[in-house]
């Protein structure tokens, strides 16, 4: 059984065609996740509230792009 090389190779681009558009969206929710991580980690350090602060630190992971 003999099989053309041809039949054996893809296309390695992942992209969708919306891919733009998407990576725009993708970086607004990591800007809005940073900016209400900054609000909690303030407002927590401001009134002494120990949760708020925290849970501005555990965002942090979630900002993070890597």
């Amino acid at each position: 059984m003999s099989t053309s090389s041809d039949a054996l190779t893809h296309s390695h681009v992942f992209l969708g065609s919306d891919h733009r558009r998407n990576e725009r969206r993708i970086w607004l929710v990591i800007a809005l996740t940073t900016v209400m991580m900054v609000v909690e980690i303030g407002a927590g350090t401001l009134y002494g509230s120990m949760a708020l602060v925290a849970d501005g630190w555990h965002m942090s992971t979630h900002a993070s792009p890597c």
